[in-house]
């Protein structure tokens, strides 16, 4: 049973688009819950998914090909210190970041994918990690966190000129959550 705009903050969170209109709600399917926790389970061990017919490109072209960016936001540069001391550097995704963004994405546990993504997502492809590094820095922008040169962290909203509502996205590496990073 599907309970529209009910989150359990213990379960994966499900989207379920609203009738072809683009936009999406978050519901609790328990059913579908629990394929996804035994999925991750299985992921975790090493094991393939079941279904899995889609071929994916373990090494995509990782830089963007945007160019260098013209109206980069250096202001938006900080060194912070979070919640346990943690330092880390916060500064605008550059094109130049796709490696860095790849390897990222490889490094989160299916969990953190899922919750991220809310599919299953093992790689990035060309084109994403393009889009996700090439941004205008108005109507898109990524602020990254990292850590000796290490993407530990990205933040990011895209919204199309002119409007005043923007899609969200934060993931954290897993072995820097719960220090604070989130929360800037």
């Amino acid at each position: 049973m599907k309970a529209a705009g009910v989150h359990d903050f213990g379960q994966p969170p499900v989207l379920e688009e609203l009738h072809g209109s683009g936009r999406a709600e978050v519901v609790t399917d328990s059913r579908q819950l629990e394929q996804t926790n035994e999925s991750f389970e299985q992921l975790e061990k090493g094991k393939s998914m079941p279904d899995s017919s889609t071929s994916v490109d373990l090494n995509p072209t990782v830089d963007g090909d945007c160019g260098e960016p013209a109206n980069y936001p250096r202001d938006l540069e900080r060194d912070v210190v979070s919640d346990g001391s943690t330092r880390y550097h916060v500064r605008p995704i550059r094109p130049d970041d796709g490696a860095k963004l790849v390897s990222f994405h490889r490094h989160l546990a299916p969990r953190s994918v899922y919750l991220r993504f809310f599919t299953f997502h093992p790689t990035l492809t060309e084109a994403e990690v393009q889009r996700f590094t090439c941004v205008d820095y108005v109507n898109r922008l990524a602020l990254v966190a990292e850590i000796e040169g290490r993407l530990i962290a990205v933040a990011r909203f895209d919204s199309k000129p002119g409007d005043v509502e923007a899609e969200v996205a934060f993931v954290v590496a897993d072995e820097y959550q719960h220090h604070g990073i989130g929360t800037l």
